[in-house]
């Protein structure tokens, strides 16, 4: 893992790819060399990498406006595609100060060429990354933070090859990667947030599935917003607030069903279930088979009504 440390970013490779269909001329599996960011910039294409740590396969469909970053060694192909689409590649490496030498591509020159706002960075600049654990492996993110414009930026400098344009683009990188690093570890703290939120809310709702709580009860209970609510948990188990709590309450009807002697139409008034009929047919749906069917098979037959 990226640790503290002092790295310096050094592009190696920019590769434009337009009005394409693939990147490569088939789905053959390839390995990064460098570190590697792909920006899409029209269209789409299919994407499909190994994760280098869980050692999954991660499929994902990057459009316009994702960046995708891959470190060294990382395995992955991309799919022939049906519509055209452009994208930019930058390859780049991150190395300590011990490993820098003069046949790195970025020239010492005065610092009065420089404006006001580029003379804060040296060059080749430095970066401080501290437990940067997102840089281990592959990771997407949507551009909100400027990305397009410093990618164009970095690909207007590759081109035109005026002075110091290899400084410039490496200073470029040097904002890009802290942006990118950014997005991603406010992504996860977000992710954190919502996963933390998600199971007070279903701890909640678990705990008081005997007392005809709704969601708007739930909001001012908790000092949430009903319609975050009912995000959060659709986010956390594809289902709605209502449809949530008819299943926390089927399961914990099944457990009084399949524990306790209560009749059905009693444990279906626990659970706010007034219509018999309703709550079996609710039931029936769930497990493929009504409460009492299920008493007769269990032999649990003393109060079935």
């Amino acid at each position: 893992m990226i640790t503290m440390e002092t790295i310096r970013p050094q592009i190696r490779y920019i590769i434009r790819f337009s009005n394409m269909k693939t990147m490569e001329a088939d789905p053959m599996h390839k390995i990064t060399t460098y570190y590697k960011i792909m920006f899409v910039t029209m269209g789409k294409t299919q994407i499909h990498w190994i994760d280098p740590i869980d050692g999954i396969t991660v499929d994902h469909e990057l459009t316009r406006g994702e960046f995708l970053f891959m470190p060294p060694q990382t395995v992955y192909y991309n799919e022939n595609g049906t519509a055209p689409f452009d994208v930019t590649v930058l390859l780049f490496s991150l190395e300590p100060n011990s490993m820098m030498n003069e046949d790195v591509h970025t020239p010492a020159f005065p610092i009065h060429y420089l404006d006001t706002t580029l003379a804060k960075y040296e060059f080749p600049p430095k970066i401080h990354i501290q437990n940067a654990s997102c840089m281990d492996k592959p990771f997407v993110i949507s551009d909100s933070f400027g990305g397009k414009n410093l990618v164009s930026r970095i690909d207007d400098e590759d081109i035109s090859r005026y002075r110091f344009s290899d400084a410039m683009k490496n200073i470029l990188l040097y904002e890009l990667l802290t942006l990118l690093v950014r997005a991603k570890e406010e992504d996860r703290q977000q992710g954190k947030y919502a996963h933390q939120t998600a199971q007070q809310l279903l701890a909640y709702i678990n705990g008081h599935a005997e007392e005809g709580i709704t969601c708007q009860a739930v909001a001012q209970a908790l000092g949430y917003h009903p319609n975050y609510i009912n995000k959060v948990i659709a986010n956390a188990t594809g289902m709605t607030f209502h449809s949530y709590l008819q299943d926390t309450k089927l399961r914990q009807a099944e457990v009084l069903v399949r524990t306790t002697k209560r009749t059905v139409s009693e444990i279906a008034s626990i659970f706010g279930f007034y219509d018999i009929s309703a709550f079996t047919r609710a039931y029936k749906k769930k497990y493929g088979i009504t409460p009492y069917q299920y008493r007769l098979r269990t032999g649990n037959t003393l109060k079935n009504i």
